[in-house]
């Protein structure tokens, strides 16, 4: 079964969270998003349509809305995490061409 989930990397690819651990630290702990990750998450079916039947209303509750990471806001521009080239190139090489990890996350 594992050679045929290609060594396990159909179930969970993970190689480079190693060498990422601080941006998706960062990230984990973000309270300001991307309108444009709002959208996508909306859309994609990322949110219980019944208890936020628009965007406008999921919108709404999330903004000002207090973590204990600080309290959520949204922004119109992408969010930019700086991650270096190289080391995007490294981990993106685990993933036979494809690109998983960008600079910035839209």
């Amino acid at each position: 079964m594992y050679q045929m989930m290609d060594e396990g990397k159909k179930i969970f690819p993970n190689e480079g969270v190693t060498e990422l651990h601080d941006y998706i630290e960062r990230i984990k702990h973000s309270v300001t998003f991307s309108m444009d990750e709002l959208h996508e998450v909306y859309e994609d079916d990322g949110v219980k349509k019944a208890l936020f039947p628009t965007f406008d209303t999921l919108k709404t509750a999330l903004i000002g809305y207090a973590t204990s990471d600080g309290m959520i806001s949204i922004q119109n521009k992408p969010i930019e995490y700086d991650v270096p080239q190289k080391l995007l190139d490294t981990v993106n090489s685990h993933y036979d061409g494809k690109i998983c990890w960008k600079r910035s996350v839209v």
